[in-house]
């Protein structure tokens, strides 16, 4: 992997305002105006709390330990302003053999895909857009979407009636130091879903 682990490359990251920097992978993001911007820290806790409430505490206490066995880490939260549904992007990083010897455009589409395929269980089919792969100041950024609207009554979501409910989510995935970085954005709303995609786009490699 190279001469730093995941766990220096983590702790590498810092913020400003709406821009996260890592000063070892050499890689810059901006959010949306508005989005907040989590530092490395508050991240891990926030993100391991948001696991225990969604996944379970047991989820979450596997996850800190392969952060702690420095297999995985996170990056950076953002999210959108406080709505009903709150917009968010989500950057991790992990070790090469983590992306089973896929290449960054099969992976970012076969998270696309499992997405999809986790609706096609109740019966609602998602718009996919096929992975696309970037050229961002000479590396090469793997770009894939995908999008639900929940209406009505929902086969095996007994109890839930949706009233043209959109969620998007899209994912980038590139290689850098020896290492797979992946974004994952969940959108609610158009606006936000361009807002972070524009995000995606806006990373930069100095090097």
């Amino acid at each position: 992997m190279g001469e730093a682990g995941i766990p220096e490359m983590t702790a590498a990251g810092s913020v400003d305002g709406v821009t996260y920097t890592n000063s070892v992978l050499g890689i810059t993001y901006t959010v949306p105006e508005g989005w907040m911007l989590e530092n490395p820290e508050d991240t891990l806790a926030g993100q391991l709390d948001r696991l225990a409430q969604t996944q379970g505490q047991e989820v979450a206490d596997s996850n800190k330990q392969n952060i702690d066995a420095g297999y995985t880490g996170y990056l950076f939260y953002a999210s959108a302003p406080d709505e009903t549904e709150t917009s968010n992007l989500l950057v991790q990083i992990a070790s090469e053999e983590s992306v089973n010897g896929m290449s960054s455009i099969e992976y970012a589409g076969a998270l696309a895909e499992a997405f999809e395929e986790g609706y096609k269980q109740f019966g609602v089919e998602a718009s996919v857009e096929p992975a696309q792969e970037l050229t961002i100041d000479g590396h090469q950024v793997a770009l894939a979407s995908v999008q639900v609207v929940l209406d009505g009554r929902i086969n095996g979501l007994d109890g839930y009636e949706f009233d043209n409910y959109h969620l998007a989510q899209a994912y980038s995935v590139y290689t850098v130091k020896g290492a797979v970085v992946v974004a994952m954005l969940s959108a609610f709303s158009d606006e936000d879903l361009e807002a972070g995609l524009n995000a995606l786009k806006s990373v930069r490699f100095s090097s």
